[in-house]
């Protein structure tokens, strides 16, 4: 991009937002004059927003005024899942006050959590802000005899209660129903809804991988599918978020670039017109491509980056390409470092880079050279959270029994006792403390209770909540050991193709 968007705010430049200013507009506060409002990838964007998270968009829109609005919501999920009627009381309360940086922090888990990515929409439509939503899902409406069944299964999969999916039905080409009182269209870029009004804008960079794999292309061009889609929606557009979805684990770091892309195109929707896209998304689809195929690519991965860096050398999402390629390679872990770091430097949105190389480390069992990746991610952006669960499970794999303790308490500070507390709690059974390890078996099952779209999505969880279960059986408690053998959530899913 020959812009930079740049996080400002809080040291972690993680904060709130930014404010984009798009060929030389201002950004505007909602009591500014009104100014004609673009047509979404028809004109360049006029004012908006980026996040790092989704969660942000509530005290930015609490910050506009915004009220009763259709929000256009683009992104893998619906952010429509429960909220407590206690959470929503508190956020009322902030929003009264205007209290922006304490709404933002209420996203953002621990003490003050009071909600997340996953139901920021709905603490939006409970504070007035939203009373419509149109849902582009990631995926093709599905077609057919069990088309129905197929989508209530997709719904459920979204975390929607079962009397909430029952309520959605076939409605010129989407899918109608509510979410909390809410009324919801889901539908999909190839059935776009004409809509009478206009509408805020919200975008997940999230969207593209899930909507890429349902479609079978590529990321550059799902990018240009649904931006073409978009225009002959002719959606006009009063505010725009973009979140990069990077730093809640929604998407991979090495695709930030996808972000970015989607930047490109609303400060110039003809991108997606050309008959080629740019060369530069080009080579970062390649590079993706590479990087996912596994280390025999590593060789050719590498060479690429370094190719592509010697005409653009200050390239974060390049040298974050050329970071995890020489990560392949035996011995050039100081090369890695170099590259990660200097991405990070860069653009401190690229700095979760240091921790996933790290990981990748760590996983291999090159412990020591990942702890050093992991010690750059910190000094870079202490106190983050991120990927804190895989660094706790991969130092419990190598018998860093209390650094593994260190990483997950962290991640349970923010994100409750699931699934931190099974893996600490076989952590303190393994070292012999059975009493340590009952208090956090106890606490993990309690939260399974008030758990809302439990899923458990790694084998190494599945498998300290059997440890867990048989702890108890062992214990003579049989009933906390039949509700982890029985709960369907608390095993791995099995492989599904489709909606």
């Amino acid at each position: 991009m020959t812009d930079r968007f740049r996080l400002a705010g809080a040291p972690l430049a993680f904060a709130l937002a930014t404010c984009l200013t798009l060929h030389s507009v201002p950004c505007r506060a909602a009591s500014d004059p009104p100014v004609p409002l673009p047509i979404l990838a028809v004109d360049p964007l006029v004012r908006g927003t980026v996040l790092e998270n989704h969660t942000d968009a509530l005290a930015h829109w609490v910050g506009r005024g915004d009220a009763r609005a259709v929000l256009l919501h683009v992104a893998a999920g619906h952010g429509m899942k429960v909220l407590s009627g206690e959470s929503l009381s508190a956020l009322k309360g902030l929003a009264g006050r205007k209290d922006l940086p304490a709404l933002s922090r209420a996203g953002r888990g621990g003490s003050e959590g009071l909600y997340d990515d996953g139901n920021f929409i709905r603490a939006a439509a409970g504070l007035g802000i939203i009373r419509e939503v149109v849902w582009i899902a990631p995926i093709p409406m599905p077609e057919g005899k069990d088309a129905g069944v197929q989508m209530k299964k997709f719904l459920g999969r979204t975390g929607l209660s079962a009397l909430e999916q029952e309520s959605f039905h076939p409605a010129a080409g989407c899918y109608q129903g509510k979410a909390g009182g809410i009324p919801v269209k889901v539908c999909s870029q190839e059935r776009l809804p004409a809509l009478g009004e206009t509408v805020l804008l919200s975008i997940g960079a999230d969207y593209f991988p899930h909507a890429a794999g349902q479609r079978g292309l590529t990321l550059i061009t799902e990018i240009r599918a649904l931006f073409r889609a978009l225009r002959k929606a002719r959606y006009a557009v009063r505010d725009t978020v973009v979140a990069h979805s990077v730093l809640g684990g929604y998407l991979s770091p090495d695709l930030r670039w996808v972000g970015e892309s989607v930047l490109e195109v609303l400060k110039d929707p003809s991108v997606t017109l050309a008959e080629m896209p740019p060369q530069r998304w080009n080579v970062l689809q390649k590079l993706a491509g590479l990087g996912a195929g596994g280390e025999p690519e590593g060789v050719e991965m590498l060479g690429l980056a370094l190719s592509a860096l010697e005409e653009q050398p200050h390239d974060p999402a390049l040298l974050l390409y050329a970071a995890e390629a020489a990560a392949g390679h035996t011995g050039a872990g100081d090369r890695a470092l170099a590259y990660a770091e200097e991405a990070c430097r860069i653009d401190r949105g690229r700095c979760v880079g240091l921790r996933e190389v790290g990981l990748r480390y760590l996983e291999r069992g090159e412990i020591e050279t990942g702890l050093r990746f992991i010690a750059a991610a910190e000094s870079h952006m202490p106190g983050t959270e991120y990927g804190q669960l895989d660094l706790g499970i991969a130092l419990m794999k190598a018998g860093r029994d209390e650094e593994a303790v260190a990483a997950l308490e962290v991640h349970r500070a923010r994100h409750g006792n699931f699934p931190s507390g099974f893996l600490i709690g076989a952590i303190h059974q393994f070292k012999g403390d059975r009493a340590a390890a009952r208090r956090s078996f106890d606490g993990a099952v309690a939260a399974i209770g008030s758990a809302d779209g439990l899923q458990v999505v790694r084998g190494e969880i599945a498998h300290v909540i059997a440890t867990a279960a048989a702890f108890y059986r062992e214990e003579g408690l049989k009933q906390q050991a039949e509700q982890l053998e029985r709960d369907p959530r608390l095993r791995l899913p099995s492989p599904r193709v489709g909606p």
